[in-house]
């Protein structure tokens, strides 16, 4: 009867850890993001450069919390994250109208992927766009996963030309937002979750 006990509790205090865990390394991802906006000499740039894998963290950790929910609990999520996104962007826009705090023009495209006048808001508005092709092509269409990584890695690839490069100039929007930048980091989080950590094979 012990033995029972021991081997359902043990999973649960496992699944415990590791949420410990991904808590623990978002703190200190989020901290790694307060490290890249703070301006300072040589040493800072370089650390900055070091500390760039955080948002990449941030969008792994999302895609397997995505794959971990119910799928009603899964688009609720979606949900909650546009009403989220669209709530602030129109509040930087009413501030920018009157306030006058960026004094630029701000394309309808770069409302949708770039957050507009608040422009921090991309990793929203990326998050909600890897959120919704991730479940339309992995959920609704059962793509594969190498089929999924091909297309995310093209994507990203994109992403990298465009920015290193200066292609696609006068686009309105910077090609590091939007899906092109997350979604490859995203789907590796749901495959670790759904592949790797699980035991589902595909």
């Amino acid at each position: 009867m012990a033995t029972a006990t021991s081997d359902t509790t043990q999973p649960s205090a496992r699944g415990q850890s590791r949420l410990f865990a991904f808590d623990a390394a978002r703190a200190i991802a989020a901290l790694f993001v307060i490290a890249i906006h703070v301006p300072g000499g040589k040493a800072m740039m370089a650390f900055s450069e070091a500390a760039r894998f955080a948002v990449p963290l941030f969008f792994a950790i999302s895609g397997y919390f995505f794959v971990r929910s119910q799928e009603t609990a899964a688009m609720a999520r979606l949900t909650r994250l546009l009403k989220l996104y669209l709530f602030w962007v129109a509040a930087y826009l009413v501030a920018d109208h009157f306030l006058h705090f960026w004094k630029t023009e701000r394309p309808v495209i770069d409302l949708i992927f770039g957050g507009g006048a608040g422009f921090h808001l991309w990793f929203i508005s990326g998050l909600i766009q890897c959120l919704a092709l991730y479940y339309l092509l992995r959920v609704r269409l059962k793509l594969g996963w190498p089929a999924l990584f091909a297309l995310s890695g093209c994507l990203y690839l994109g992403n990298v030309l465009a920015n290193s490069y200066a292609l696609l100039p006068g686009l309105g929007w910077n090609p590091h937002d939007g899906p092109f930048f997350g979604l490859v980091f995203f789907c590796f989080g749901a495959w670790l979750r759904s592949t790797m950590w699980s035991g589902v094979q595909n």
